[in-house]
């Protein structure tokens, strides 16, 4: 919908007309007695322009044509952007804050023309949108994102593309800065994008403790879950920063909790994903169940065993993994080894077994 203007926003300037034909008529016509165009309306991309039938054409025969032309700024010469039998028309397309000049020409049925005088209008201020906010935020630019919220014209909580806030964005780009600014004007802090997703799981994948910290700060709790049943502590998991994990454990993060599709705790999961061993060791020592089990039955041995992470079963073992547990369809961890030719981890096991012989 256009806005119309609570004042003007454009000058008219009266011209000479350029020269025109004589009409074919008993009365001639005077420059004076054809008005230029009237804006009824402006925007930062459009002008609404409309026009009256002239007075001297009070015949019910005349058949007007009416043409609305803008001026070049550079050469100077016209381009028709109307042509018909309306009495207005909406230019878009247009850049704000420029000036534009306009000016009717009418040609009657006898192929006569006249032109009125220009009228010059300037286009509005572009209004700040979600864009401009998203943007200043990328670009890591504190006054413009101030500039932004100081208008009233965006949410704090507008979403991008892919559904994240402005927030959601600084934390997984590590900005603190940027973090501490949208808190400071209001942002929400338990926003979720479509994946369940909130600006504390994005940190902690991002390793960011310090974004991490202010969300504590803020009232993030450490037991909401996205959508596909992922902790903060999982997210952190798979950002691999073994510095925010340990801070997470001891500041009241459940380091055995688990999601809620496989039943995976965080040391499961570094089992199935990434088999970082340090990550392993540091989960433990903080005091993750190395024989947990998951919705299957099965403990991080055999989901490390499954996933050919030698270095990582053998970590498991040394801090306490029952080797011979076994899961809900009573296979064990060497039996996994065998089934899907894990070969230096079934060499392993098997030395492990002629240990438990002698």
């Amino acid at each position: 919908m256009l806005r119309r203007l609570t004042k003007p926003a454009f000058q008219t300037h009266e011209e000479r007309p350029p020269p025109k034909k004589t009409p074919s008529r008993d009365h001639p016509i005077r420059s004076d007695q054809l008005d230029p165009p009237t804006v009824k309306s402006v925007t930062h991309h459009s002008v609404e322009l409309e026009w009256c039938k002239p007075t001297w054409s009070t015949s019910a025969g005349d058949k007007l044509k009416f043409a609305i032309e803008e001026e070049d700024k550079r050469t100077k010469g016209t381009g028709t952007v109307y042509i018909g039998y309306g009495l207005s028309h909406v230019v878009e397309g247009l850049e704000s804050l420029q000036y534009y000049r306009y000016r009717l020409k009418i040609t009657d049925p006898n192929g006569d023309t006249f032109f009125s005088p220009y009228v010059t209008v300037n286009t509005t201020k572009e209004p700040y949108n979600g864009q401009h906010l998203h943007k200043a935020v990328m670009k890591r630019n504190t006054d413009r994102i101030l500039e932004i919220l100081a208008s009233q014209e965006v949410s704090i909580e507008v979403t991008d593309e892919l559904g994240y806030t402005p927030l959601m964005n600084a934390c997984q780009k590590n900005f603190p800065d940027i973090v501490n600014t949208l808190l400071e004007h209001g942002a929400d802090v338990n926003a979720q994008n479509a994946s369940g997703r909130n600006s504390m799981m994005l940190a902690c994948f991002a390793g960011s403790l310090e974004i991490v910290k202010c969300l504590r700060i803020a009232g993030t709790p450490w037991d909401s879950s996205d959508r596909g049943g992922s902790y903060p502590i999982h997210w952190a998991m798979d950002g691999g920063n073994l510095e925010l994990i340990e801070w997470m454990v001891k500041e009241g993060a459940d380091v055995n909790v688990r999601d809620n599709t496989a039943g995976w705790t965080p040391l499961l999961r570094c089992c199935a994903l990434s088999g970082n061993v340090e990550m392993a060791r540091a989960l433990i020592k903080n005091g993750a169940n190395v024989n947990a089990s998951d919705n299957d039955g099965k403990t991080p041995l055999m989901i490390a065993t499954l996933n050919a992470h030698t270095d990582l079963v053998k970590q498991l073992v040394d801090s306490g993994a029952d080797f011979n547990a076994k899961n809900k369809y009573g296979k064990s961890a060497l039996d996994m080894a065998r089934s899907f030719d894990r070969n230096k981890i079934l060499s392993y096991f098997e030395e492990i077994v002629e240990q438990q012989d002698i």
